[in-house]
């Protein structure tokens, strides 16, 4: 009898470690040391490979965030992710990198994969109930160890929301708690994907050359007391030949996209997209089945979500129908309209086979010509109807919803 007990025990697995307070982990000791602890587990529940997953993901931002404060590059770029959230200025910058947007995207395409590690550690029949309170996260920008003004987490969405009233910390204490269940686990790859997208499609453009060039010919300029033609017409104070001004962002944009794309990077950013969308209408599909109602992250029509922003009826079949616009557009199966109505460009055909984005080829036509052809068009009328359903605030609730 004792020896059937003794192999009963031995063969008992161990029991699960159980689940801290992540969250309060996060306000106390940031988002790289939570994610180690995490990861130090010997045996994590899936609540706790679930908060692995939102640390890394949230730590990949935080890394992007602290190596533009390290060079001072502190200005909000619209046409990147990341680099639109603007920074307080950095009183002892070190000097400018050229290669620090390859270097920054790289950082979050492998804490983009880490995040999907975790998540896929995740039996798919898991139950899930991971709390987060809103004010706890926040971004070690400065890399002091500590919780800075300006660092939450609200107080970066506020700016990329533009909202009136930017948050502090104040405000940021009295966010509300999220409750994050199975179906945020398909947003969450989601949006890892969105990320990985963009990450892949900036690489294979390889700026840092580019954006070399431009440095070293802002120190030329600079060095003979003289501005760009560009500044001279338009005018606005240039800066010092170590930080880059708005004209050398545009010729950095420019000159990037003159350049040959590497196609198996633009391949990888297309299957992101559309692997994105697969994880966005798993969302909307668990969604849909969930009984419960505890401070929901994007509630369906039974529930009430523990944001204050009201979600109206329809939401998610109208936001679908956005994505299968998007989707049919990457895939080719619809076209982007060109201008007499009949043609359009085939997205689908470009990420296939990439060229270049020279303004001067593509404003002519001669760049769009291969991509040119007949076939059915995309139309604006599901975004209309999403925009308008959300009352004239689709771009921000798409932030949102991905």
């Amino acid at each position: 009898m004792r020896a059937l007990c003794l192999l009963a025990l031995i063969a008992t697995p161990a029991l699960a470690e159980p689940t801290r307070d992540w969250s309060a982990e996060i306000a106390g000791k940031g988002l790289a040391a939570t994610a180690s602890d995490i990861a130090a587990l010997s045996a994590p529940t899936p609540d706790d490979r679930f908060a692995l997953a939102i640390t890394r993901f949230l730590g990949g931002i935080e890394q992007a965030l602290a190596a533009r404060y390290s060079v001072g590059q502190s200005d909000a770029l619209e046409l990147l992710p990341v680099f639109r959230l603007p920074l307080p200025p950095n009183p002892n910058p070190a000097p400018f990198d050229p290669a620090l947007v390859e270097t920054t995207f790289k950082g979050i395409n492998q804490a983009m994969d880490d995040s999907r590690t975790a998540l896929a550690a995740i039996p798919l029949d898991a139950e899930l109930s991971l709390t987060l309170r809103l004010g706890d996260i926040w971004f070690d920008v400065n890399r002091s160890g500590t919780r800075d003004p300006g660092e939450g987490a609200a107080e970066l969405a506020g700016a990329i929301l533009s909202l009136d009233t930017p948050l502090d910390d104040s405000a940021a204490a009295k966010l509300p708690a999220v409750t994050f269940d199975r179906a945020d686990a398909a947003w969450l790859s989601a949006y890892s994907h969105l990320l990985s997208a963009t990450g892949e499609a900036v690489l294979a453009f390889a700026p840092t050359g580019p954006i070399t060039r431009v440095m070293e010919g802002r120190k030329a300029l600079v060095d003979k007391g003289a501005d760009s033609p560009l500044e001279t017409f338009v005018g606005g104070a240039p800066r010092d030949a170590a930080t880059p001004n708005p004209t050398d962002y545009a010729a950095m944009l420019l000159l990037t996209l003159r350049q040959t794309p590497d196609t198996g990077r633009i391949h990888a950013a297309r299957d992101h997209l559309l692997a994105m969308i697969a994880d966005n209408r798993r969302f909307w599909t668990e969604l849909e089945t969930e009984t419960d109602d505890h401070q929901e992250w994007i509630p369906n029509a039974r529930q009430k979500g523990a944001l204050p922003a009201p979600l109206p009826q329809g939401l998610g079949a109208s936001w679908q129908a956005v994505l299968s616009d998007a989707e049919m557009l990457v895939k080719g199966e619809r076209l982007i309209p060109y201008m007499d109505g009949t043609t359009g460009f085939d997205l689908g055909a470009w990420f296939e086979k990439p060229s270049s984005l020279d303004a001067v080829e593509w404003l002519h036509g001669m760049g769009l010509a291969p991509y040119l052809r007949q076939g059915p068009l995309v139309s604006t009328q599901n975004w209309r109807a999403f925009d308008d359903l959300m009352a004239g605030q689709g771009r921000i609730f798409a932030f949102w919803l991905n």
